[in-house]
Formats: structure tokens, sequence, C-alpha cells
């Protein structure tokens, strides 16, 4: 009885299975773009109230750089090193202090135990060691004060990449629309490719894609690494005299076997074609 059941079950799913095989699309096709992983981060500067021009740009466009490495450093850096170091000279003095009335204090101890001093002597060192212990831990916060103001006087790469663009030069004002540089994670790089929604049911991670575009002179190979979570609307358009701005999209990210390659077109526009049904291990 058993086996016949099965056997029933098989009839039944197969057929099933074989049209949800014939009604997939073997190939998913999409505008795509070039862009390195995590997108281009744009550098800006303090916020616009404060009035900032760039001191020293030491880096070109092109340049390779680590992260953490320096990018700009605007004019009132010096101000601000000049404050770090007297905040600095703040703090060793205090500590000086505090060292000695914590000494002076735990001698009066040990003398108001042996009935050496008054009470008054006592309780007297003791609020002054502990003044001057509240007076260390403030001059500690104005240090910090200080090195955080100047580190924002100081623009450092956010990762390890290239210099894609620089939008200020040495005696130049910071601009609030343009920022100050552009850098990319250029080792690697990744197609963005635009899924249109009633498609992206097809797609999963894994899959394997190909980006072509008529500035190439051979497509680029890649894995779907990342699916977004969300929809959002159309952001790159086809030479389609009407475009539909209105659809929603959701953005595949396909990772690139070539990134040398890639890197030299980034922000490129071509086309990305999904291969649905074979993944890659």
């Amino acid at each position: 009885m058993r086996s016949i059941v099965a056997v029933l079950i098989c009839l039944f799913t197969l057929p099933l299975a074989f049209a949800d095989t014939a009604s997939r699309p073997e190939k998913i096709g999409a505008l795509a773009r070039l862009e390195p992983h995590n997108g281009i981060y744009t550098l800006a500067g303090p916020p616009s109230f404060i009035s900032v021009r760039i001191s020293e740009m030491p880096l070109k466009e092109g340049q390779r750089v680590r992260k953490g490495d320096v990018i700009a450093i605007f004019d009132m850096a010096n101000v601000r090193r000049l404050e770090v170091g007297i905040a600095r000279t703040e703090v060793e003095r205090a500590k000086v202090d505090a060292l000695e009335k914590k000494r002076e204090f735990d001698r009066r101890q040990i003398l108001f135990r042996d009935k050496s001093i008054s009470q008054e002597s006592f309780y007297d060192q003791r609020d002054a060691s502990e003044r001057a212990h509240i007076a260390l831990e403030k001059a500690r916060l104005n240090l910090k004060r200080a090195e955080a103001l100047l580190n924002k006087m100081i623009i450092r790469s956010p990762v390890d990449g290239m210099v894609l663009g620089i939008y200020a030069r040495d005696g130049e004002a910071v601009s609030e629309t343009t920022g100050i540089a552009e850098i990319g994670d250029v080792d690697h790089m990744e197609a963005v490719a635009e899924v249109y929604e009633t498609d992206i049911k097809y797609v999963k991670k894994g899959q394997s894609a190909i980006f072509r575009s008529p500035a190439l002179n051979m497509p680029l190979t890649g894995t779907v690494t990342r699916i977004a979570p969300s929809l959002t609307r159309v952001a790159i358009y086809s030479l389609n005299p009407v475009p539909n701005s209105e659809s929603r999209i959701v953005k595949v990210y396909i990772t690139l076997q070539d990134s040398v390659r890639a890197a030299r077109f980034i922000n490129l526009q071509g086309t990305a074609r999904i291969d649905t049904l074979h993944t890659e291990n």
C-alpha cells in the first residue's frame, strides 16, 4: 500500500517540477554598472558651519591607500595640535599633583592611626587628594576632546583601496556638494545589476553571470554573491527613449573574477546576464 502511495505522489509532483523548470527562464537580463565592493566612499569635510580650507593633500588620483592613511589635512589642524599639546601638559601636571597629594594622604593616614595628627589635618588632606584626582580626570577628558577636534581636521581613508577622484586642492575651501575625494576598494570589483521585481524570484546566490559593454573587448564573468533585501527605483537607464523610471528593481551584486580589468572602468554601464540554471559551488 505504501509503495502505491509513493508512486502516486511521484506521478503528481513530477509534472509540477517539470512545469516549474519549463516556466523558469534560463537567463535573466538586467542593466548593470561596475563599481568597487561596498560602493564608492565620498570623503567629506567638517560640518558646514565650520569654515576650513585644505592645508595638505598628499595624495593623487589613482594612488593606492591603506585604511587609516591621511587623505587631507585642514588649515585648522595646527591650532588643534597646539590645543592637544596644552591639554597633554595639563594632564601631566595633574598626574604629578594627584600623586603628591595621594602620597601625603597616605602619610597622614598612618600618623592619624598613631594619633600623631589631628582629625582635621587628616580630613583636610583626604579632601585635597580627592580634589586632585577629580582635576586629573577633568584634564584627561579635556585631552580626549582636544584629540577628537584634531581628528576632525585630518581625513583618513576608511578602507584599503584607490583614490578615484580628488575635488579639493591645497588652499581651497571644502565644497559641501562634491566633498574632498572618492575612494573605492578596487581589488574587489562588482557588477551591480538592477533586476526587475518580476524576475528576482529566479535569481539566487551562487549563480554565474556575465557583464557586457561595448567598451569591453571581452565580457566580465562573475558570481551572484549578494541580493539586496528591498526594492528600489531604477537608477540605470538604457538608450530607450521612453525609459520605465517607475519600475521597481532589486539590486543584485555580482562579484567579478577579473577585478584588475574591471577597475579600469568604474561606473561603466552595461548589461548583466544571470544564468538561473547553473549555480557555482
